[in-house]
């Protein structure tokens, strides 16, 4: 099972890659991030970060916060106003 999950986030990325103006964003918190843009299509890791338009794979330590997401989104605390996909705490 955890391949077959793993299957389909990878491809869910590289889906998004492909339509992506910012692929992927290292976050340490909030607005500190390489690339501090408000809108990712891809890949977004890092311990605590805001990014209004997500869509993609999201994995971060405390928290993750967004205005929009479609995404598979983890970390601590998970805030979304407009959320599809899966949200793991």
């Amino acid at each position: 099972m955890k391949k077959v999950l793993l299957s389909l986030c990878t491809l869910f990325v590289f889906i998004a890659v492909s339509f992506a103006g910012t692929p992927i964003k290292l976050s340490l918190w909030d607005k500190i991030a390489v690339p501090n843009n408000d809108s990712v299509c891809g890949l977004g890791i890092g311990i605590g970060t805001h990014t209004p338009n997500f869509i993609g794979v999201g994995l971060d330590l405390i928290y993750s916060q967004t205005d929009d997401a479609k995404a598979w989104q983890t970390g601590m605390v998970t805030i979304s106003k407009q959320f599809v996909g899966l949200q793991a705490d």
